[in-house]
C-alpha cells in the first residue's frame, strides 16, 4: 500500500509477482499508475483486514481503506481484494 500511496511505482514493480513483471516491464506498470485516478488516501491506513488462505502458496486478502479520486479529492472507503502468492525467495 504504501508505495502506491506515495508514487514509489518502480518500487512496487520490484516487489510484483513474477508473472505481473513478465506482462510488463517497469517503465510500463511506472506510466500505468501514474496514469490512474485514485490512490490510497493520504494519512490513512487499511481499515479492515480479512485473510482467506487459498493454498500453501496463496491467500486473498479482503481489504478495506480510504480511496483517494485524484480529480474530484474526495476520499471513500472501499474494499478492494488482493491475492498474495508465495515466490520462491520472496
Amino acid at each position: 500500500m504504501e508505495p502506491w500511496a506515495f508514487g514509489e511505482f518502480r518500487r512496487l514493480w520490484e516487489i510484483s509477482s513474477d508473472e505481473s513483471r513478465f506482462y510488463y516491464t517497469q517503465n510500463d506498470c511506472a506510466a500505468l499508475m501514474e496514469r490512474g485516478s485514485a490512490r490510497p488516501a493520504a494519512g490513512r491506513r487499511v481499515e479492515d483486514l480479512k485473510v482467506s488462505v487459498t493454498s500453501p502458496q496463496s491467500a486473498v486478502v479482503l481489504a478495506r481503506i480510504g480511496l483517494e479520486d485524484r480529480n474530484t479529492h474526495t476520499t471513500l472507503p472501499i474494499v478492494r481484494s488482493f491475492l498474495f502468492c508465495h515466490e520462491l525467495g520472496r
